[in-house]
């Protein structure tokens, strides 16, 4: 339901143009609009900080396309290990579950491909990521559609346009199943 607004009431006239509304109506009626909340030229904001348990760690891919990969690790107190990472073949986002798939994670610990990444050449911030944190997940697979344009099979049961890139991770070495 819309509401009808009068444009000839003084006080709406007052609340569009206030300078204007003073020639006009004289005298101010000794009611103001006041700003209560937040800084009137630049309102209120907060920052929330989405990555806060998260820990990126370099594993060496052998075997692919991609020698070097970034996994990130969320390990927040009293949730099951999450892990995300980009599937090398298609290129998706992949999130393996703590409570799906076998995850060890030892962030203290030294990471065990380090000197395979530092003979690719990595940039020195990158060498210091990776002297730390060793990972090691089961067999886990991509279930991304290659072409979303297609049907993933004309069988629920056969699949032929998922991406199954299928891999483990084996103490930072990424190892293609």
């Amino acid at each position: 339901m819309a509401a009808n607004i009068d444009l000839s009431d003084p006080n709406v006239q007052r609340l569009l143009d206030p300078e204007a509304a003073r020639s006009r109506l004289g005298p101010a009626t000794g009611k103001e609009l006041v700003q209560v909340a937040g800084d009137m030229d630049h309102g209120m904001s907060s920052t929330v900080h989405l990555n806060a348990g998260k820990t990126e760690v370099l594993v060496l891919a052998k075997n692919g396309d991609v020698p070097l990969m970034t996994v990130d690790v969320y390990a927040m107190p009293g949730e099951p290990l999450k892990v995300h990472i980009l599937c090398p073949r298609c290129k998706n986002h992949l999130t393996i579950p703590g409570e799906k798939k076998a995850i060890e994670w030892a962030p203290r610990d030294a990471n065990p491909a380090y000197r395979g990444i530092v003979a690719l050449g990595v940039p020195p911030h990158m060498q210091q990521m990776a002297l730390t944190g060793r990972l090691s997940i089961e067999t886990f697979e991509c279930t991304w559609e290659l072409d979303a344009h297609k049907k993933v099979g004309s069988s629920e049961f056969s699949g032929g346009n998922l991406c199954r890139w299928r891999a483990a991770i084996d103490n930072n070495v990424v190892k293609a199943a």
